[in-house]
Order: C-alpha cells, then structure tokens, then sequence
C-alpha cells in the first residue's frame, strides 16, 4: 500500500488542516482526477484548504484492507496520518479527518468507526 499527498499552498500558518484520505487512488487521482475538482473548489473558496491524500490499494488485497483490516489501521494511525500531520500540519481531529473510497457513493452508510488508540 502506498498514498500520495496533494496540498494546496497552505502558507497560512494554520495547523490543522482538514485530512481527506481517499483509497482506489487510482480511480480517484489517475482517472478521476479529484485533485484538480477539489483545487478548483479551494482557490473558489467553496471550501477550505484541505490536505489530501490518495491511498493506494492494490485490486487483489483491496478487500481484505478494506475490512477492518489491522494492518492497514496500523499503516494509517502509525504512518500516514502522522506524517500527514508532519509534513502538512494535518490536523490531529478525527472530527477533521475524512476517509472514504470509491465504492462509499454506492454504500449503505458505514459502520461506526473502529475504535484506534489515540496517537
């Protein structure tokens, strides 16, 4: 699994920028290219400067780390998220912090979030 961040400049001196994670990358960043829609609704100031981040899942270990998967809540507690928060002054709320993935516009609504120490 691998992930590549897209930021806005954010030279505000802000320290808690929204955190989008988005899995299937490839669909979200390659084909649908969904930096550019949400530069375009930042700099329209639609909405706030948002650091986002396409995670990518392979197709053959796709479902099994979309299922509550405890390596792959490892690699976002432990890795992602706290270099995100590093490196892009992230924010640290999980109030401000957004994961979804393509299949989430065709889902029921999700189950509760699983709970995940606090980091």
């Amino acid at each position: 699994m691998s992930a590549r961040a897209v930021t806005d400049p954010l030279d505000d001196g802000r320290k808690d920028y929204p955190a989008l994670l988005l899995f299937d990358g490839f669909g979200f960043f390659d084909i649908d290219r969904i930096h550019m829609l949400v530069e375009q609704r930042v700099q329209d100031g639609a909405i706030e400067p948002v650091v986002t981040a396409f995670v990518y899942n392979p197709d053959a270990t796709r479902n099994r780390d979309m299922s509550c998967y405890p390596p792959t809540h490892r690699f976002l507690a432990d890795e992602l998220l706290p270099l995100l928060r590093e490196r892009f002054r992230a924010a640290r709320s999980p109030a401000r912090t957004i994961l979804a993935d393509e299949a989430a516009a065709r889902s029921p609504p999700p189950a509760p979030p699983i709970p995940c120490p606090a980091r």
